[in-house]
């Protein structure tokens, strides 16, 4: 039987049950470890994470998968406190985020092999150095074109995806660009159908999803709830639209929600804009389920999808 990576050691496919696939357990952006005038609480924060996991756990989830990648601050010693204080099954990412197109300078001299190297050790020995090991690739693009360092790491994801066999997860700006980002994953060998085109939701555009979907990768309806990229009316039109096309086995629901920050995220909308971590059981999926789509359906996308996608 297949296995997947937490942060805890493997488990069996089997064993993941319900399945937030794009959350944030912590986020520290570069540069926010020297802001000293908001300090990291790392026991306040430990402590209000660990309550949110134990909300969902409440509602019946029982993974959830961390897709903050290694240059967001990924904390693997964070991950595992929080895994062990409340029984979440957690899966880390290994991958880079490039923010307004550009990788840390450190990373932007490595060439496509020099990242996937790095990527594909996270995964197969430990992050960080540890035996802690990510479960999955973490990988980004901006607005208007894909350019060049985050090419590289898209086709560095590619080939990491065929020595381990491992699924890639990504983020679009806005919800574009995923069938350029699936274009060059296809050009290195990747198997599309075990790839998430994240933020897909963000779009308004029907030709857009069906971009993602008719080529047999999945469309992350990920930031359920923002409405500041979004109206929830779009999500849900769009995501009852699509199940009765036939592709609910093509489809993953989660927030991209962010539990702890190090710092002060002056750049992101006010709190009040953001939903609560439990939003998609308590007011998004009662509307789908009123409007006709069954829990045989919803139990598909956040189950069984979850698993096809971890175990092929």
């Amino acid at each position: 039987m297949p296995s997947v990576n937490t942060v805890l050691g493997p488990i069996p496919v089997e064993k993941l049950g319900r399945t937030r696939m794009h959350e944030h357990l912590f986020i520290s952006y570069p540069g926010s470890e020297w802001d000293f005038l908001n300090p990291f609480d790392k026991e306040a924060t430990l402590k209000e994470v660990v309550g949110l996991m134990n909300t969902l756990k409440a509602r019946g989830v029982s993974t959830v998968v961390e897709a903050t990648p290694i240059t967001l601050g990924r904390n693997h010693e964070f991950l595992v406190a929080v895994a062990e204080a409340s029984g979440m099954n957690i899966i880390a990412s290994t991958g880079f985020y490039t923010r307004r197109g550009g990788l840390p300078d450190y990373f932007a001299s490595m060439d496509v092999d020099g990242l996937a190297e790095m990527m594909e050790r996270e995964l197969t020995q430990g992050m960080m150095g540890s035996t802690v090991k990510a479960g999955v690739i973490k990988v980004a693009s901006g607005v208007d074109k894909i350019v060049r360092s985050e090419e590289r790491v898209l086709r560095a994801a590619a080939r990491v995806y065929k020595a381990t066999g491992l699924p890639i997860i990504t983020h679009t700006d806005v919800g574009t660009l995923g069938g350029q980002q699936l274009d060059i994953f296809q050009s290195e060998g990747a198997d599309l159908s075990r790839i998430v085109i994240g933020h897909t939701c963000c779009s308004s555009d029907i030709k857009n999803y069906l971009t993602i979907l008719k080529r047999g990768a999945y469309a992350g309806f990920d930031r359920i709830g923002w409405e500041l990229f979004q109206s929830e009316e779009v999500r849900v039109v769009a995501v009852a639209g699509l199940i009765g096309a036939g592709y609910a086995n093509r489809m993953t629901l989660s927030q991209d929600s962010i539990a702890g920050w190090e710092g002060n995220p002056r750049f992101m909308p006010p709190a009040e804009e953001v939903r609560r971590v439990t939003y998609l059981e308590d007011v998004f999926i009662p509307r789908l389920l009123k409007g006709g789509i069954s829990q045989k359906t919803v139990d598909q996308i956040f189950i069984d999808n979850p698993r096809h996608i971890f175990g092929g």
